[in-house]
């Protein structure tokens, strides 16, 4: 049976429900309806299970049923036909696709940040982790729902629930800016439990397309009601009647020779009537499947069909076409099955079709297949293949050979390869290559040895799976890595150079790592690799793999203290352009080496220590590699002096004036007293290091005064460290 709207409707009546009980600051409703009918539009257009990304031709709207054959041989530089989007293609390319659909932004617009925050994921947003992308659909605690292609499987479409340690290692979140986040500024949780496999109606072109229930949908005629009865047959009780023109859901089906009865369903009523009196709507009936012709046939052998019964099927009508489809001539059986004899050879088609004539509307056709009839013995002229080829060592492909004429009775060959050390093939013209070399293919007719044809065919390098920047990475340089590719003598390494767009041959060796130096600081490159093989003293190039490196920023010069509490330091730093973190190292007198106190993306940082101590720092600018981390040199270092230890204070009241004490504060080259009025610290005095009590004359009497008081010291001519403050109260009598 059909799987109609109503599930669709169900999905969205689930997710209003849900917004429903989410509080929500910002929510614009109006923009909730857009986005949920895209998704639900693009959960259709893309279905969960199908496959994108290997058409034949670049066409992100299309689909296909099967998964690429190709698809590691799909690159950047066109080495293969293939889907993309945004100048992405595979995982990137569907998810940009899935997110520019929903929001009308591309993601070069987006604002990239380093870490995944769920609470700050919006609809749209894309997802980069462990080298796979995924676009948000919907976000409930530490649940994510995304759509995705390419994950497990070569192409596959997923529409799927996963929880937040899922993504592993984030590379980067891409985020909407700014006030292109108002449209889809919504957080639901996900209505699609699970993995969702939706199944619309194949015609979503009509919305006004009216459908109720779960089974196909009939109508009441205008002369009377329909009686519902306990059983399929005349001789049933009467439970409940259908009134006329009225639709109503039908079920199970059978035919008794008179009368088409059907299981139905109607206001709470559940029974058979007879479907003779009605119309049929909507649905769709079980088709008769064809499951032959499916071999060969001949002027003499005739051919057979043969299909799926059908239950309650009064009689089927065969009916043969020509090559262009048109109708030949209609044929009529009884079982399951039918063999024509009266035929010519050349191209057909045929279909089978339900018959009934106590109910026409029952009657239903199934879909078209073709076949081919030959002469008696129609031998076999000539075969043709490719005349050249290429594949890559460790990988399959099959040949598709043309055996002359098309109505030849016996078409098949027999495949053999020169060299199976290079390449083997196998009976049904699949070739793999072994090592790379030159190797011809031969395919022979099986009836006529002396027909054949040739393929010079070429085993390549395989492909290099990954290349990725390492440590080595500096200001000036670039460390790269790459894996190894099955059969390669050697790999040759290319730099993109953006003045002349073209690739520079940097090095070629054997080995799988490289440093390219003398670079420019905080600057991208582009880098490719293909392996290479010489065989024979002829050179075989592999498929090309690139990589985006970069170098570090250049060492950072500007740092210094900016301010202390009592056992604390705060350190600032210049800023570098294309930093992605800063490495903060901290020296250890018992070890007597800087040794690493973390990473920030701030340019500053606080620390903590012993009161009134020298500390020593060192900050290193950083970018991320395929294995970690590349800094830059090191900054100078840093002394700095933690704040001072906070003094100890005291207060007394005497007539109209209080009087604050302390004890002297090791360091300290002078002391600030402050009054807090209205809320506001007012400094009343600065007092030398000798200084230990401060009197605060011609006070209020009855009220009740705040002070507080702060240890400090003249480091530089532009820096002054503090201790914490200490506060106190006092009331005038």
């Amino acid at each position: 049976m059909l799987k109609r709207l109503k599930s669709l409707i169900c999905l969205f009546l689930v997710i209003v429900m849900i917004f429903g009980s989410i509080s929500i600051t910002t929510v614009n409703v109006s923009a909730a309806d857009d986005t949920m009918t895209k998704l639900a539009a693009l959960i259709k257009k893309f279905p969960h299970g199908k496959y994108w990304n290997h058409t034949g031709k670049n066409d992100p709207d299309s689909v296909t049923s099967s998964p690429c054959s190709s698809h590691r041989n799909c690159d950047y530089f066109g080495g293969c036909s293939c889907n993309s989007f945004g100048g992405a293609i595979q995982c990137m390319g569907f998810a940009a696709k899935i997110s520019y659909e929903i929001t009308g932004v591309d993601r070069n617009e987006y604002e990239e940040v380093s870490t995944l925050d769920v609470s700050k994921l919006r609809v749209g947003d894309i997802i980069r982790a462990d080298y796979h992308s995924v676009c948000v659909t919907g976000v409930n605690g530490n649940n994510i729902s995304i759509a995705h292609c390419n994950y497990g499987e070569n192409c596959i479409i997923r529409w799927e629930t996963v929880n937040k340690s899922f993504f592993g290692y984030v590379d980067y979140v891409l985020h909407l800016k700014g006030n292109e986040r108002t449209n889809t500024d919504i957080k639901w949780h996900d209505a699609y439990t699970g993995t969702i496999t939706p199944d619309l109606p194949d015609t979503p072109e009509n919305p006004e397309y009216d459908v109720i229930g779960d089974g196909e949908i009939w109508k009441t005629e205008a002369d009377g009601n329909v009686n519902i009865r306990s059983q399929a047959a005349t001789s049933g009780n009467v439970v409940g009647s259908i009134p006329e023109l009225t639709e109503f859901d039908v079920y199970e089906k059978s035919f008794d020779g008179v009368y088409l009865w059907a299981k139905v369903k109607y206001n709470g009523i559940t029974g058979y009537c007879a479907l003779n009196f009605a119309e049929y709507v909507s649905g769709e009936y079980e088709k008769p499947t064809l499951e032959s012709p499916d071999g060969k046939y001949t002027t003499k052998t005739g051919v057979s069909i043969k299909w799926r019964a059908v239950s309650g099927v009064e009689s089927y009508k065969i009916s043969l076409y020509d090559k262009d489809k048109k109708l030949l001539k209609d044929y009529t059986a009884k079982a399951d099955n039918y063999k024509i004899t009266d035929i010519k050879s050349g191209k057909y088609f045929v279909k089978v079709t339900c018959m009934n004539s106590a109910a026409p509307s029952w009657n239903v056709s199934g879909d078209m297949k073709s076949f081919t009839v030959a002469e008696e013995n129609v031998p076999v002229t000539g075969v043709s293949l490719r005349k050249t080829g290429s594949i890559e060592a460790g990988s399959s492909g099959k040949f598709s050979p043309t055996v002359y004429p098309v109505e030849a009775t016996n078409k098949e060959l027999i495949w053999k390869s020169s060299n199976t050390k290079i390449a083997t093939v196998s009976a049904d013209g699949t070739v793999t290559g072994v090592a790379p070399g030159q190797v011809r293919i031969t395919c022979t007719s099986k009836e006529n040895s002396k027909l054949t044809a040739t393929c010079d065919f070429v085993v390549k390098p395989s492909a290099i799976k990954t290349i990725q920047t390492v440590k080595g990475t500096s200001e000036s340089t670039v460390g790269l890595k790459w894996s190894e590719s099955k059969g390669a003598t050697g790999y040759t390494l290319y730099r993109y150079n953006e003045k002349t767009e073209s690739y520079s041959k940097l090095a070629e060796g054997k080995g799988t790592s490289y440093t390219d130096k003398n670079l420019s600081p905080s600057s991208r490159y582009t880098y490719a690799v293909r392996p290479y093989a010489v065989v024979g003293g002829v050179r075989i190039n592999g498929p090309w793999k690139p990589v985006i490196a970069q170098t570090t920023p250049t060492a950072i010069k500007v740092i210094k203290q900016t301010g202390s509490d009592t056992g604390r330091v705060r350190v600032e730093w210049e800023k570098k352009q294309g930093a992605y973190a800063y490495v903060v190292f901290k020296y250890n007198p018992e070890t007597e080496k800087f040794e690493k106190l973390g990473a920030t993306v701030k340019t500053g940082f606080i620390d903590n220590d012993k009161p009134a101590t020298k500390v020593y720092y060192r900050v290193v600018s950083a970018i991320k590699t395929g294995d970690g981390y590349a800094g830059s040199k090191s900054s100078p270092t840093l002394t700095a002096i933690t704040g001072l230890e906070k003094p100890e204070v005291k207060s007394s009241a005497k007539g109209t004036s209080v009087t604050l004490s302390w004890d002297s504060v090791e360091h300290a080259t002078h002391y600030q007293v402050f009054r807090i009025i209205d809320g506001k610290s007012v400094l009343l005095k600065t007092l030398t290091s000798a200084s230990e009590s401060y009197t605060d004359k011609n006070l209020k009497s009855g009220v009740t005064y705040t002070y507080y008081v702060r240890a400090g010291r003249v480091h530089s001519q532009s820096l002054k460290l503090y201790s914490s403050q200490t506060v106190v109260k006092a009331k005038v009598a």
